[in-house]
């Protein structure tokens, strides 16, 4: 993503990204995120829209989605309850690769 030139773009490029939770639960995992948060920003990034949740807790949000009423994520620029979206962005939301830290 930082090799895009972003100098030559037609306004911002966003990074979406999704996290576990539980990559960043400790204080070690909390650190290394904003590390690598701060570093994409210092070295040229724009935007960075993360989603911390896992595959296992949007499933979940799917098959019992009154449980998961409070469950945001972010979407192109925005955040959305997950349960609210169209199946179709749910399951992009899914497909997306999740990432540790």
């Amino acid at each position: 993503m930082l090799t895009i030139p972003f100098a030559e773009t037609h306004g911002p490029l966003a990074l979406s990204l999704r996290v576990p939770a539980n990559a960043v639960r400790t204080p070690d995992g909390e650190a290394k995120f904003a590390a690598l948060l701060h570093s994409y920003l210092e070295r040229g990034g724009q935007q960075i829209q993360p989603t911390v949740t896992s595959t296992e807790s949007l499933r979940a949000a799917q098959e019992h989605p009154d449980a998961h009423r409070d469950l945001i994520v972010r979407v192109g620029g925005f955040s959305a309850y997950f349960v609210e979206l169209d199946v179709r962005f749910q399951e992009d939301m899914i497909r997306r690769t999740e990432h540790g830290v």
